[in-house]
């Protein structure tokens, strides 16, 4: 007799004995566990959309970066010759002007050299730069002691110096613009698979709760 009660009241506790309104529920809540599962999966891989794009705009700042400081490497050599013609504190200001620009790019470019050869072609670029400087001041000083053969020698010391300098930036230019397609690549990637990912766990979603409603309602035809 005891056993009988059991065995009923094991029948009366089986998935066929719920109502249909409640095997649709529970189909329901079934389905969204799956699409908040999906929805957190993406969301994470949306996140590392999000950092492969703040990626891609740093490399393309430093790019402008570069570009900038190559353009005032160029003006700074160009005010050693005229300094050689107008000797005025204008000049010498339009010249530290554009070093401490320069310097302030400089600090800014330093913590994203990612690689060896970006460091050591930035290093390369700093020293150039400091070398620049030297050859201004000692044109401004030879100039001003009369030395005007020694400043013109100086002053061509200090265009080759900027053309070395232009060069080796064109060097990490190339380098920069390199990294810069590779994170859009990874940013287009990780887009794509996000994408992806979200449309497969919708139609996962909605593909069982097809094939479980249909399931419920066979059974209880």
């Amino acid at each position: 007799m005891k056993r009988n009660f059991i065995k009923s009241k094991g029948r009366n506790l089986s998935f066929r004995n719920v109502t249909v309104g409640s095997k649709f529920g529970i189909i329901l809540s079934l389905v969204l566990v799956l699409f908040i599962i999906g929805t957190v999966i993406v969301g994470f891989m949306l996140d590392n959309v999000k950092s492969e794009i703040e990626a891609m705009e740093r490399r393309a700042e430093r790019a402008v970066n570069i570009t900038e400081m190559g353009s005032l490497i160029s003006a700074k050599s160009i005010r050693v010759f005229e300094y050689m013609e107008q000797q005025t504190s204008d000049v010498e200001e339009e010249y530290t002007a554009r070093a401490q620009l320069i310097d302030t790019l400089e600090t800014e470019l330093e913590p994203n050299m990612n690689t060896e050869e970006e460091i050591a072609l930035y290093e390369v670029l700093v020293e150039l730069d400091d070398q620049l400087n030297r050859k201004f001041n000692e044109v401004v000083g030879y100039v001003r002691q009369g030395e005007s053969e020694i400043a013109v020698r100086a002053a061509s010391e200090a265009d080759q110096i900027q053309l070395e300098a232009i060069e080796n930036l064109e060097q990490l230019k190339i380098l920069v613009e390199d990294d810069r397609k590779l994170a859009v690549k990874k940013a287009l990637n990780s887009q794509a698979v996000a994408l992806i990912s979200l449309l497969t766990a919708v139609g996962i979603s909605v593909i069982i709760s097809i094939i479980l409603m249909i399931i419920v309602s066979r059974k209880n035809c």
